[in-house]
């Protein structure tokens, strides 16, 4: 069965001490492309799943992107490889359902836009 990637936009708007003005932080939120079925807890990606992963490169193409995160697992890094590769941007690690991550990421990269890989229970984010 093919499962669509989902894509959820969300923004923040932040607002700095030192300028008062409003900063607006986008996160890219994607769920992993498809995955084999081969039993294992961390499966690479199908043929079709690494297809999917290079049609995101496509999608963001005009999207100025400055950090990419994934779980640690093979199939949500080989989703944005691909991405990571074009952008020459490094993925980063993440650890989901940890509050302080979002809080990091959130002043790392205030008013910039930053994309998120990881599975259908953490993507979106309870706690975003």
């Amino acid at each position: 069965m093919m499962r669509r990637f989902i894509f959820i936009v969300l923004a923040f708007a932040s607002i700095s001490p030192v300028s008062a003005q409003q900063k607006l932080t986008t996160f890219i939120l994607v769920r992993h492309a498809e995955k084999m079925g081969d039993g294992s807890k961390d499966p690479n990606l199908t043929e079709a799943g690494k297809k999917r992963a290079e049609s995101l490169v496509s999608v963001f193409k005009n999207t100025s992107i400055q950090a990419i995160y994934s779980t640690s697992f093979v199939r949500t890094r080989e989703t944005v490889e691909p991405l990571a590769k074009v952008k020459s941007i490094a993925i980063t690690e993440y650890e989901a359902f940890k509050p302080e991550v979002i809080e990091s990421i959130l002043k790392n990269f205030s008013g910039e836009t930053v994309l998120i890989c990881g599975h259908s229970n953490n993507i979106p984010w309870q706690t975003i």
